[in-house]
């Protein structure tokens, strides 16, 4: 497993999604800010958060929102 990689699964399982529809939805959601799943760095994942943000939104809410984008937006720190 390269790093990319790994960031990925960590951003599939930090997002809050059920399983079944995360790295599909986590995959769209990094595409559609122009950002490779496979390659992602952490700068790309700063880059991808607004989109990011956005469409976590759409599948959480409240309570479940906000601890999926403390989350994410802690994976995209430096390291």
């Amino acid at each position: 497993m390269n790093a990319s990689t790994g960031l990925f699964d960590e951003l599939v399982e930090a997002s809050g999604l059920v399983s079944l529809i995360a790295p599909f939805t986590v995959s769209r959601l990094l595409v559609a800010a122009d950002v490779s799943p496979q390659d992602m760095t952490r700068d790309d994942l700063r880059r991808a958060l607004p989109a990011l943000e956005r469409g976590l939104s759409v599948y959480l809410k409240g309570d479940e929102l906000e601890d999926a984008l403390g989350n994410v937006r802690r994976l995209a720190l430096p390291s």
